[in-house]
C-alpha cells in the first residue's frame, strides 16, 4: 500500500491531510469534554508527541514535492529526449533520401552524357575519315609543291651562306683590328693614370710632410713663448703638472683659458694661472689649416 502511495504523490498527501485532520478532531473533543482526565505519568507528552508528528509530516510533506517536482522534470527531459531523437532520425532519414535522389540524378546524368559522347565520338569519327582522305590528297598535292620550293631554297640558302660567309671574314678582319686599337688605347690609358696617381701620391705626401714640419715649428714656437711667460715656484715643482685649456682667436689673441687636472701644491697651480695671465697671445698658426680655435697643453715641473 505505501509502495503505491509513493508512486502517487498527490494520493499520499491527500491521505496524509485527512489523518492530520482526524487527529486534530479528536484532541479537540478530548480536550472539551468534562470527564475527567486520566492520569498520565511524568514520561508521556502527548502534546510534544503531536508536534513532533507535524514535524516529520511537515519534512514528509517537503520530500515528497521534491520528489514529484524531480519526476516531473525527468519526464520533460526524457519527453524532450525523445522528441529530439525523432527530429535527429527524422533529419537523418531525410537526408539519406535527399542523398539518394542526388545520386540517382547524378547517374541519370552520367548516362545521359555517356551516351550523348558516343553518338558525338561516331559522328566525329566520320567526319575525321573524309576531313583525313581530302588531307591525304592535299598534302600530297603540298609535298610536290614543297620539294620544288626546298630545292629553291637550298640554292639560294647555298648563295646565302657564301656571301655571309664572306661578310663574316671581313667583319672578323674588322673585329680584330678594332680590338687590337681598344687594347693600345686601354693600355695607354692605364699607364696616364699611374703616372698621375704616382703623381698625385707624391705631392700629397711632400705636403703631408711639409704640414707636419709646420705644425711642428708652431708647437715648438707655442712652448717657447708659454716657457718665457712662466716661473716656476721657487719651492720646487718636481712631478707636478697642470693642463691649460686655451681659446684663440685666429691672430693668436688668447680670450679665455682654463687651468685643470692640476697634479701640485697650490704654489705651483698659481705659477702656472701666472704665467697665462702675463701670456696675452700665442704664436699665429703658419697656415689656415693648422688653426684651431681651442688648443691644450701642459705645464710640467
Amino acid at each position: 500500500m505505501l509502495k503505491e502511495l509513493l508512486k502517487k504523490p498527490s494520493s499520499l498527501l491527500i491521505s496524509l491531510f485527512v489523518h492530520l485532520f482526524v487527529l486534530f478532531l479528536l484532541w479537540f473533543f478530548s480536550a472539551g469534554s468534562p470527564t475527567p482526565k486520566p492520569k498520565v505519568s511524568a514520561e508521556i507528552k502527548p502534546v510534544q508527541a503531536i508536534a513532533v508528528d507535524e514535524q516529520q509530516l511537515d519534512q514528509a510533506l517537503a520530500q515528497l514535492q521534491q520528489q514529484e517536482r524531480r519526476a516531473v522534470e525527468q519526464k520533460r527531459l526524457r519527453q524532450e529526449k525523445i522528441v529530439q531523437q525523432r527530429k535527429q532520425v527524422a533529419e537523418r532519414k531525410a537526408k539519406e533520401l535527399k542523398q539518394r535522389q542526388a545520386e540517382q540524378r547524378r547517374k541519370e546524368q552520367v548516362k545521359k552524357e555517356a551516351e550523348q559522347q558516343r553518338k558525338a565520338a561516331k559522328k566525329t569519327k566520320i567526319e575525321q575519315q573524309r576531313k583525313a582522305a581530302l588531307a591525304k590528297k592535299q598534302a600530297e598535292k603540298e609535298r610536290q609543291a614543297e620539294l620544288k620550293r626546298q630545292a629553291l631554297l637550298k640554292k639560294k640558302a647555298a648563295e646565302k651562306r657564301k656571301i655571309a660567309a664572306e661578310k663574316r671574314r671581313q667583319a672578323e678582319r674588322v673585329r680584330k683590328a678594332e680590338e687590337d686599337k681598344q687594347k693600345r688605347l686601354e693600355l695607354a690609358r692605364q699607364e696616364k693614370s699611374q703616372r698621375e696617381a704616382e703623381a698625385k701620391r707624391q705631392a700629397a705626401s711632400a705636403q703631408q710632410a711639409r704640414r707636419n714640419r709646420l705644425l711642428l715649428q708652431y708647437m715648438r714656437d707655442i712652448q717657447q713663448r708659454v716657457v718665457r711667460n712662466w716661473v716656476p715656484p721657487s719651492s720646487g715643482s718636481a712631478g707636478m703638472s697642470c693642463e691649460v685649456s686655451v681659446v684663440q682667436l685666429s691672430s693668436g689673441t688668447i680670450i679665455d683659458f682654463q687651468v685643470a687636472n692640476c697634479r701640485g701644491d697650490a704654489a705651483f697651480r698659481r705659477s702656472v694661472e701666472s704665467a697665462m695671465g702675463r701670456l696675452m697671445a700665442l704664436p699665429p698658426a703658419p697656415e689656415r689649416s693648422l688653426f684651431e680655435r681651442e688648443i691644450k697643453f701642459k705645464f710640467k715641473g
